[in-house]
């Protein structure tokens, strides 16, 4: 539903928003498998695993940043 959302927005080609007859994303997922699967295949599972954590680093460490960033610019009578 993600890349839905984000295909419906322009990030991502219109591909991804495509529906099927019954109303589910298969497109997209097929896109997204296949490419996963390529990846998976000729890419050592070390690096994958290291890659993997690395992008959950950077994830949390913005998320963090953003919170912290908010707090310091929040009025002063709002939590």
């Amino acid at each position: 539903r993600l890349q839905y959302a984000m295909a419906h927005d322009g990030l991502l080609p219109p591909i991804f928003a495509a529906l099927d007859s019954k109303g589910n994303l298969w497109y997209g997922t097929l896109i997204c498998g296949v490419v996963m699967i390529i990846i998976a295949t000729f890419v050592p599972f070390t690096y994958l695993n290291d890659l993997i954590s690395a992008g959950i680093l950077i994830a949390f460490s913005m998320t963090d940043a953003s919170v912290i960033l908010l707090r310091h610019k929040s009025p002063e009578n709002k939590p």
